[in-house]
């Protein structure tokens, strides 16, 4: 299930993810289990979900857009949430000039 079909989907999708690492993301009664949210799933939008920001961003920042993107995962997923929630909130001010 898309979640991201905008800019501003994509900086509404990340604030969720932000808040809802790695393990509170809201679970629906009318979607079966493997349609629910959690991480490895947010984590797959938030990369297909790059291609709303391409136009207007240069390859190579977009280059940076996955490396911070899979340290955001791969820190969560080794326990350290914190870093993981710090990393997708620099990923934000880099992509949307928010501080």
């Amino acid at each position: 299930m898309n979640q991201i079909n905008s800019r501003q989907d994509y900086l509404n999708f990340l604030s969720v993810v932000i808040v809802s690492a790695p393990d509170k993301f809201r679970q629906f009664d009318f979607l079966r289990p493997e349609e629910q949210m959690n991480l490895e799933a947010a984590f797959t939008e938030l990369h297909r979900g790059l291609t709303y920001l391409d136009g207007n961003v240069a390859t190579e920042k977009m280059q940076e857009f996955r490396r911070i993107l899979d340290s955001a995962l791969n820190a969560y997923q080794g326990g350290e949430y914190v870093s993981g929630a710090h990393l997708l909130q620099d990923f934000e001010e880099i992509a949307f000039g928010i501080e």
